[in-house]
């Protein structure tokens, strides 16, 4: 599994124009100006990984190990802004395709149908506030290729059928917090990231600051050193 790309706002120095990274694997450096927020694009890195590893919870509250204490929480939002906005794309291989749809009952034509997409990508946006003993967060989205299996603008939280109505949203959405064994592929799903969660910290942020390090700790540059 691997990240395609990241869209932020409102995330430290980041403002509310939507900041979009893609191609990873194209950065090596980023250049700029002292305090141009260069650094603030790599702590989104374990930010997201804080973030994930609550998953499959759909909302709840942690405490970023970037802004370790109450007091900083602030620190995290933009100036006067209440509300982080993070949307991440993932790319998967096939094998890792098959154990994302594991979830699903033996013979399940939804499970078939998202499985035979030819696209293997995976996304979810998240929507991100103070709350009074950390960070709060509620997963607003999560998309499988173009087929939204959960979105909260839109109503829909689609069961193993592959089905979904507006009106039955919320208690459809309850039924997944009370372990509802027809939202349980989405489970499986969502503890695929949360484990996914040590390889970020430890493989991509940790080669991250090494190399910054390593190059120049007054930030006149700053590698990028994701895979």
């Amino acid at each position: 599994m691997n990240i395609i790309s990241i869209s932020l706002t409102n995330f430290r120095s980041i403002g509310e124009d939507v900041l979009i990274f893609t191609d990873f694997k194209k950065y090596n450096l980023f250049i700029g100006k002292n305090n141009s927020g260069k650094s603030n694009i790599i702590r989104v890195i374990p930010f997201l990984s804080d973030l994930i590893s609550n998953l499959p919870k759909l909302d709840g509250s942690f405490a970023p190990s970037i802004n370790n204490s109450l007091s900083l929480f602030n620190d995290l939002f933009f100036t006067d802004e209440t509300n982080i906005g993070l949307s991440v794309v993932f790319s998967i291989t096939d094998q890792e395709k098959e154990s994302f749809v594991s979830g699903f009952p033996d013979a399940n034509s939804f499970k078939a149908e998202l499985y035979n997409n030819r696209g293997n990508t995976i996304a979810f946006s998240f929507s991100i506030s103070l709350g009074e003993k950390g960070v709060n967060y509620h997963l607003t989205e999560l998309i499988w290729v173009d087929t939204p299996l959960i979105s909260i603008s839109h109503r829909v939280m689609r069961g193993s059928d592959g089905e979904f109505e507006e009106r039955s949203f919320d208690s459809h959405y309850d039924e997944f917090n009370n372990k509802s064994p027809r939202f349980n592929y989405i489970n499986v799903m969502l503890n695929k990231f949360k484990d996914f969660h040590t390889n970020l910290r430890t493989e991509h942020t940790k080669r991250t600051y090494k190399g910054y390090r390593r190059y120049n700790p007054q930030a006149a540059f700053f590698p990028f050193l994701l895979p």
